[in-house]
């Protein structure tokens, strides 16, 4: 798994980002355990101007893994660690739903075939 952190208008964080490896890493690697999945974090402070510049820290996190699945998800909270966590358990729920999919297609191909 290869893991890219990006900071967006916020100073990086070595805190930061060892939150995001040891949150994110045991929930990517319970679905995909090829070497060829790419995960990007991004960690913002994003400015509204209709909250009159009241900031918004923002987490988002995109997974890419062959054969073409890609999972997007962001999350907004006050503080950057809640941000991290909403968008993690999001993204579980995603990656979840998706293997039960997957699951659920290779059963009903497997018993067309008459494997069943």
């Amino acid at each position: 798994m290869r893991l890219e952190i990006h900071f967006n208008h916020m100073a990086r964080s070595e805190h930061l980002e060892a939150f995001v490896r040891e949150r994110l890493e045991p929930v990517i690697e319970g679905v995909s355990r090829r070497e060829d999945c790419h995960v990007m974090v991004w960690l913002m402070n994003v400015h509204s101007r209709a909250q009159r510049g009241v900031p918004e820290l923002r987490c988002e996190i995109e997974v890419r893994y062959p054969p073409k699945r890609d999972f997007f998800v962001a999350k907004g909270a006050d503080d950057m660690h809640m941000a991290i966590t909403a968008a993690i358990d999001v993204l579980r729920a995603h990656l979840a739903e998706a293997g039960r999919r997957e699951i659920d297609r290779r059963r009903s191909a497997r018993s067309a075939a008459g494997g069943i």
